[in-house]
């Protein structure tokens, strides 16, 4: 038995493999983005103080309900984005790079946990805001 066997070979990605994984970078990217997107335009729409305000706080459980569901969604795209990306990479990836994608990865399910927690405070503080009458709704 030669040494060659005795150790597990560090197989490199093929350049097919790289652009997958490189898609599924970008994937995550544009989901974080989207994520991001949707909790400006959320708490624009809300903080306007029209009908689309009374309709969210009506019911205040739905949006809440509605906002960790998809904010799941999109920490669960965001992990199979990263599943892939590492089972495509698994130990052969440069030791100098390893910290600085870990750290991006990191980055983007802290963004996505970010977002969710702004819109639930967001909605909790209009909801507030409203009953204290600090903030006035034109809806007729």
């Amino acid at each position: 038995m030669n040494a060659s066997q005795d150790s597990p070979v560090s197989e490199r990605p093929s350049d097919e493999a790289k652009g997958f994984a490189k898609q599924l970078v970008l994937y995550a990217d544009a989901v974080t983005a989207f994520a991001v997107v949707q909790l400006l335009g959320f708490i624009y729409l809300l903080t306007r103080g029209d009908c689309f305000t009374v309709n969210v706080l009506h019911n205040v459980c739905l949006p809440i309900a509605g906002s960790i569901v998809v904010s799941g969604v999109y920490g669960l795209l965001v992990i199979l984005c990263h599943v892939g990306e590492r089972h495509i990479f698994r130990s052969s990836r440069d030791s100098k790079i390893t910290p600085l994608a870990t750290g991006t990865w990191i980055a983007r399910y802290t963004i996505i946990i970010l977002a969710l927690v702004a819109t639930l405070g967001i909605l909790c503080q209009v909801k507030h805001d409203i009953s204290s009458h600090v903030f006035s709704i034109d809806c007729k």
